[in-house]
């Protein structure tokens, strides 16, 4: 099991929260993405909803290598929505764009995996 210290988790869940706070978010319209918004009638509002409450503990697994730079988190979070409190997976990285910073969400969609956390935080 991966481990990773909270306090270096902890900057970057809040970095999220702002940005999102101020509507500073972009999902990237793949399939499974817009699949599952609409299964479950998910709006733009209820991303951010999402990410606004975003903690540490939420980290499903090590950073993932973006082969562009920088890294992307995993985290697993349970979504409301017409159907239910339904686990989502989240992938997200912060990226520069224009001089501001933004959450690239490259995944927003049900867990279809279901597996244990594979981190823990320390």
């Amino acid at each position: 099991m991966f481990q990773i210290k909270k306090e270096f988790v902890s900057p970057l869940v809040t970095t999220v929260r702002e940005l999102a706070g101020r509507n500073q978010y972009d999902l990237v319209p793949r399939v499974k993405n817009l699949i599952s918004m609409r299964r479950h009638r998910l709006h733009y509002r209820d991303i951010k909803e999402t990410l606004l409450s975003l903690v540490p503990e939420d980290l499903y697994k090590e950073p993932v290598k973006d082969i562009k730079g920088g890294a992307f988190w995993v985290f697993k979070k349970s979504v409301p929505s017409r159907r239910g409190n339904t686990p989502f997976y989240i992938k997200l990285k912060i990226v520069d764009r224009e001089y501001e910073k933004f959450v690239k969400l490259m995944s927003f969609h049900e867990d279809e995996f279901r597996d244990a956390r594979r981190i823990r935080l320390v």
